[in-house]
């Protein structure tokens, strides 16, 4: 662990300004990287709805650099106070004014990272992921960094945005198909950086027999938190190889479910205890995880909804007991147990629900990718060949009460843009880079917008503002739009 300064880059300013710079009102942020610790991407803040939507036009634009495999901004920026911060894959961190676009510092690393990287906010101070070997902190103010951590204890990559809960930093790693990598979540102590807690995610010791070939789990998006109960729901993620290696088909070379990958764990965030867990898929041979976790609340009680790449979501008591399952998506071969000549699946490498959920009014709001991928044999490790704009997504509605599928829509092309409701709409993003509104009750379309690149980010909405990262733009940049 590391405290000083960090030297502060040249200034990136504002590729166009347009409108008025009326202060935003400080109270119509978006503090959290899901809006809330629930992590349900819900605002009822905003004073952008069905009727007005339609009034958003360009406010302005904030060149982000590029050089990252995924694109300039893989994430959602985090609104507190009129300012906007945000992280690029470049692990660099930027603040800029809600009214201007104007920048107001920022921090250089310029050490790329694969994503979805992004930052957090917290007490007058912003946590970053750090050249994707730790987390960081920076005082809000002027961007002076405070102290960085290292977390590379099990090897991998950090890859995740952080959260914050009653002053513990939230974090964790991925191994990234590193053999030996342990993805391993963390709780950090938010005033000095200091370690508070590790949680390996992988149960067996020596990595199912061969830490020489074998890997997995940790996590790739920020937990959902319950501070009423002190516990952080994870999604984790997928073994490793998949679909298997030289000599070893079928994930042989990792015997048994696999525990704790494709996962949601329930973990004490003072702690690191594990509460509880339940394990979505074991013995993946695709890389099916089951990374992303809201908490729903709503009727007096609360569900966890868990789901990911496997293309299915789950509902959980707040005890761990199974509720409901309901499949997104299209499916195809990706529940066998072994194959053993070429084989398609769906959802793919890179499919089924990739980006974050939206929850409200107990509905869950999934951007489903219909992206099959094909494997050569089962003993070819790797994503296999992913076949994006085979199928169009789908946008989903799912009752939290009983997992019925309210309404399900089709989007034109592959979103990566995840799922965020605000008042009566929600709103998702394509790679194509269309921006696109649908009313809640019923999925129906009632606006769109082309921003001039790709998007495998999801908007913060604040007052009559909303963000959103353009990654593959040229060059990247976030867009604010405004009514």
């Amino acid at each position: 662990r590391n405290t000083g300064l960090i030297a502060l880059g040249a200034a990136l300013s504002p590729l166009a300004c347009g409108g008025s710079t009326t202060p935003a009102e400080p109270s119509s942020g978006w503090p959290h990287p899901n809006f809330d610790p629930h992590g349900t991407r819900a605002t009822f803040r905003s004073t952008i709805s069905g009727d007005r939507v339609g009034d958003l036009r360009e406010h302005w634009r904030y060149e982000l650099p590029a050089g990252a495999p995924f694109g300039g901004a893989a994430t959602t920026p985090v609104i507190v106070d009129g300012t906007v911060f945000a992280g690029d894959l470049l692990t660099n961190v930027h603040a800029v004014d809600l009214a201007s676009g104007e920048r107001q510092w920022f921090a250089e690393v310029d050490s790329p990272v694969f994503g979805p990287s992004g930052v957090a906010v917290d007490s007058g101070r912003v946590f970053a992921n750090f050249r994707g070997t730790g987390i960081a902190a920076y005082d809000s103010a002027g961007g002076s960094k405070l102290w960085d951590t290292g977390l590379l204890v099990n090897g991998g990559q950090v890859n995740i945005q952080p959260v914050v809960a009653d002053g513990i930093v939230l974090a964790a790693t991925t191994s990234l198909a590193v053999p030996g990598g342990r993805g391993t979540l963390y709780g950090l102590d938010a005033a000095d950086g200091e370690m508070v807690w590790s949680f390996d995610t992988i149960e067996s010791e020596d990595l199912w027999g061969h830490p020489e070939i074998n890997s997995g789990g940790g996590a790739w998006y920020p937990p959902a938190v319950d501070q009423q109960t002190g516990v952080a729901y994870w999604g984790t993620s997928n073994p490793y190889p998949f679909p298997g290696a030289p000599g070893f088909p079928n994930g042989s070379s990792r015997p048994g479910d696999n525990r704790w990958t494709n996962s949601l764990l329930a973990i004490d965030y003072r702690t690191g205890e594990l509460r509880w867990g339940r394990q979505a898929v074991a013995h993946d041979l695709f890389d099916r995880d089951s990374v992303i976790a809201a908490v729903a609340e709503f009727d007096g009680r609360k569900v966890i909804v868990n789901t990911g790449k496997h293309g299915r979501v789950l509902g959980y008591s707040e005890d761990g007991e199974a509720l409901w399952e309901t499949p997104v998506g299209l499916h195809q071969n990706d529940d066998v147990d072994s194959f053993e000549g070429p084989v398609a699946v769906l959802p793919g490498s890179v499919g089924g629900v990739e980006t974050p959920i939206a929850v409200a009014d107990g509905v869950v709001y999934a951007a489903v990718v219909n992206a099959p991928s094909r494997y050569s044999g089962p003993e070819h490790p790797g994503r296999g060949q992913a076949d994006m704009g085979t199928h169009n997504s789908q946008l989903v509605a799912v009752d939290c009460r009983d997992g019925e599928v309210l309404w399900d829509i089709e989007l034109p092309g592959d979103s990566f843009g995840g799922a965020t409701t605000v008042n009566d709409l929600v709103f998702t993003s394509m790679l194509s880079g269309e921006i696109l509104a649908f009313r809640r009750d019923s999925g129906e379309q009632v606006w769109s917008y082309q921003a001039e690149g790709g998007i495998n980010g999801w908007p913060a909405f604040a007052g009559d503002r909303v963000v959103v990262p353009v990654s593959f733009g040229d060059p990247p940049h976030l867009l604010a739009l405004r009514l």
